[in-house]
Order: C-alpha cells, then sequence, then structure tokens
C-alpha cells in the first residue's frame, strides 16, 4: 500500500464448516494530498470466471512476448514506454531511451 496502487492476491480463509476457502483479496488506497490514509478491501469467491481470467491473461501474455525469444514485442515495447512515461510525467527526471532493431534473415 506504501506505493499508493491496487494490490490484488489470492488468499485462504478458513470455512466455518472446518474447510479452507481460495479468495481473491483487492486492497485499494485511500491517498489524501499525496498519502495513502487508508484503503478498502474487496474480498471475492474465486470460481469459474477465475480460469477464464487466466485464459485472457495467457492471450494477452501471448499477444505482447515473442513465442521464440521470450521477450517483449513491439506492442509489449509501445505499452511499457507509454506507461513509463505517464509516470514520470509530473517528475523532473531524465529518462534515455535507446532501441535497438535487429532483423536477422537467413542461415
Amino acid at each position: 500500500m506504501q506505493e499508493g496502487r491496487e494490490i490484488e492476491n489470492v488468499v485462504f480463509l478458513h470455512h466455518k464448516d472446518g474447510h479452507r476457502e481460495k479468495i481473491r483479496v483487492k486492497s485499494i488506497p485511500i491517498v489524501k494530498e499525496m498519502k495513502t490514509v487508508g484503503a478498502i478491501e474487496v474480498f471475492s469467491e474465486i470460481t469459474y470466471g477465475e480460469s477464464l481470467e487466466e485464459y485472457f491473461q495467457r492471450l494477452k501474455e501471448q499477444a505482447l512476448i515473442d513465442e521464440l525469444t521470450g521477450i517483449g514485442n513491439r506492442r509489449f515495447l509501445s505499452q511499457s514506454f507509454q506507461r513509463v512515461l505517464s509516470d514520470l510525467k509530473d517528475q523532473t527526471k531524465l529518462l534515455v531511451f535507446c532501441l535497438l532493431i535487429l532483423t536477422i534473415l537467413g542461415p
């Protein structure tokens, strides 16, 4: 919570009947004057939708990661660069960016 961003975790809670339940906990910070002053926690049961969410996460990774090399592709680079720019928007830090594109064709 110290970073002022949402945190999501999967935890196990002890059910009153004695078994454990897999629960998703999402913590949302309450920020006032650039300082985290509290949080809201949302508990939700993990059901069939979880596997569907995992499926969409895998599709997203397949769209952003090159299967052969395992590194991010141009779409990943673009999204990451936009995120870094928005994070640095209000800061007076120097950003150095270097892009190297290697194209190797043939044996």
